[in-house]
Protein backbone atom coordinates (compact mmCIF):
# COMPACT_ATOMS: atom_id res chain seq x y z
CA UNK A 1 0.00 0.00 0.00
CA UNK A 2 1.50 3.26 -1.08
CA UNK A 3 0.77 6.87 -0.28
CA UNK A 4 -1.54 7.14 -3.30
CA UNK A 5 -3.71 4.32 -1.86
CA UNK A 6 -4.55 6.20 1.33
CA UNK A 7 -8.03 7.77 1.44
CA UNK A 8 -8.51 11.53 1.34
CA UNK A 9 -10.09 13.17 4.37
CA UNK A 10 -13.19 13.82 2.27
CA UNK A 11 -13.48 10.05 1.63
CA UNK A 12 -13.33 9.07 5.30
CA UNK A 13 -16.54 8.74 7.26
CA UNK A 14 -16.54 10.62 10.54
CA UNK A 15 -18.22 9.09 13.55
CA UNK A 16 -21.50 10.82 14.24
CA UNK A 17 -21.45 13.23 17.18
CA UNK A 18 -24.57 13.26 19.37
CA UNK A 19 -26.59 16.45 19.05
CA UNK A 20 -25.54 19.14 21.53
CA UNK A 21 -22.10 17.60 22.20
CA UNK A 22 -18.64 18.35 20.93
CA UNK A 23 -16.51 15.59 19.46
CA UNK A 24 -14.24 15.82 22.54
CA UNK A 25 -17.23 15.32 24.87
CA UNK A 26 -18.46 12.34 22.85
CA UNK A 27 -14.99 10.77 22.85
CA UNK A 28 -14.66 11.36 26.61
CA UNK A 29 -17.97 9.62 27.25
CA UNK A 30 -16.94 6.70 25.04
CA UNK A 31 -13.66 6.36 26.98
CA UNK A 32 -15.53 6.39 30.31
CA UNK A 33 -17.92 3.69 29.03
CA UNK A 34 -14.97 1.59 27.86
CA UNK A 35 -13.14 1.99 31.19
CA UNK A 36 -16.30 1.03 33.07
CA UNK A 37 -16.84 -2.07 30.92
CA UNK A 38 -13.19 -3.12 31.33
CA UNK A 39 -13.47 -2.71 35.12
CA UNK A 40 -16.57 -4.91 35.14
CA UNK A 41 -14.70 -7.44 32.97
CA UNK A 42 -11.73 -7.47 35.39
CA UNK A 43 -14.02 -7.95 38.40
CA UNK A 44 -15.78 -10.88 36.73
CA UNK A 45 -12.47 -12.53 35.79
CA UNK A 46 -11.27 -12.08 39.41
CA UNK A 47 -14.52 -13.53 40.77
CA UNK A 48 -14.55 -16.47 38.34
CA UNK A 49 -10.95 -17.41 39.18
CA UNK A 50 -11.56 -16.90 42.92
CA UNK A 51 -8.51 -14.67 43.46
CA UNK A 52 -6.06 -17.43 42.45
CA UNK A 53 -3.40 -17.10 39.72
CA UNK A 54 -4.37 -19.55 36.99
CA UNK A 55 -0.73 -20.06 36.04
CA UNK A 56 1.07 -20.72 39.35
CA UNK A 57 -1.80 -21.15 41.82
CA UNK A 58 -0.74 -18.28 44.10
CA UNK A 59 -3.38 -16.23 45.96
CA UNK A 60 -3.41 -12.78 44.38
CA UNK A 61 -4.69 -9.47 45.70
CA UNK A 62 -6.21 -6.34 44.23
CA UNK A 63 -3.68 -3.59 44.82
CA UNK A 64 -1.99 -0.70 43.04
CA UNK A 65 1.37 -1.71 44.54
CA UNK A 66 3.90 -3.19 42.13
CA UNK A 67 4.25 -6.48 44.02
CA UNK A 68 4.50 -10.06 42.65
CA UNK A 69 1.14 -11.15 44.07
CA UNK A 70 -0.78 -8.27 42.43
CA UNK A 71 -3.87 -9.52 40.54
CA UNK A 72 -3.75 -8.98 36.78
CA UNK A 73 -6.68 -9.77 34.50
CA UNK A 74 -4.96 -10.80 31.27
CA UNK A 75 -6.71 -10.70 27.87
CA UNK A 76 -5.88 -13.92 26.02
CA UNK A 77 -6.65 -12.24 22.70
CA UNK A 78 -5.65 -8.57 22.57
CA UNK A 79 -8.07 -5.91 23.82
CA UNK A 80 -8.02 -4.48 20.31
CA UNK A 81 -10.17 -7.42 19.15
CA UNK A 82 -13.57 -5.79 19.72
CA UNK A 83 -15.45 -9.09 19.31
CA UNK A 84 -14.06 -10.44 22.62
CA UNK A 85 -12.80 -7.29 24.39
CA UNK A 86 -15.34 -7.60 27.25
CA UNK A 87 -15.92 -11.38 27.04
CA UNK A 88 -14.96 -13.03 30.34
CA UNK A 89 -13.94 -16.17 28.44
CA UNK A 90 -11.13 -14.07 26.92
CA UNK A 91 -9.48 -13.50 30.29
CA UNK A 92 -7.35 -15.17 32.92
CA UNK A 93 -6.44 -14.01 36.40
CA UNK A 94 -2.68 -14.16 36.89
CA UNK A 95 -0.13 -12.74 39.31
CA UNK A 96 2.00 -9.81 38.17
CA UNK A 97 5.31 -11.61 38.45
CA UNK A 98 6.41 -14.07 37.18
CA UNK A 99 3.21 -15.13 35.39
CA UNK A 100 1.78 -11.99 33.72
CA UNK A 101 5.28 -10.80 32.93
CA UNK A 102 6.09 -14.21 31.41
CA UNK A 103 2.92 -14.30 29.31
CA UNK A 104 3.32 -10.77 27.95
CA UNK A 105 7.00 -11.27 27.09
CA UNK A 106 6.38 -14.64 25.43
CA UNK A 107 8.30 -16.72 27.99
CA UNK A 108 5.03 -18.44 28.94
CA UNK A 109 2.50 -19.51 26.30
CA UNK A 110 -1.16 -20.24 27.00
CA UNK A 111 -2.62 -23.20 25.09
CA UNK A 112 -5.84 -25.18 25.08
CA UNK A 113 -7.41 -28.18 23.40
CA UNK A 114 -9.41 -27.17 20.33
CA UNK A 115 -12.56 -28.81 21.75
CA UNK A 116 -12.60 -26.31 24.63
CA UNK A 117 -12.20 -23.18 22.51
CA UNK A 118 -15.11 -20.86 21.70
CA UNK A 119 -16.09 -19.15 18.46
CA UNK A 120 -17.24 -15.58 17.84
CA UNK A 121 -17.95 -14.24 14.36
CA UNK A 122 -16.28 -17.26 12.79
CA UNK A 123 -13.01 -16.91 14.76
CA UNK A 124 -11.84 -19.40 17.40
CA UNK A 125 -10.51 -18.21 20.73
CA UNK A 126 -8.94 -19.81 23.81
CA UNK A 127 -11.66 -20.13 26.46
CA UNK A 128 -10.33 -18.79 29.78
CA UNK A 129 -13.36 -20.23 31.58
CA UNK A 130 -12.09 -23.74 30.78
CA UNK A 131 -8.80 -25.38 31.81
CA UNK A 132 -5.77 -24.03 29.97
CA UNK A 133 -2.13 -25.17 29.77
CA UNK A 134 0.98 -23.06 30.21
CA UNK A 135 4.16 -23.81 28.28
CA UNK A 136 7.35 -22.36 29.71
Amino acid sequence: MGLADLPYLTQQKARPVPKGKTRAEANGEAEKRDTNLLNIWKARVFQRDKGICRCCGRKVKKTLEHVPQRAEAHHLKTRADKAVRYDVRNGLLVCLFPCHDGITTGKIAVTQAAALMFTVEGKSYINGSEPVKFKR
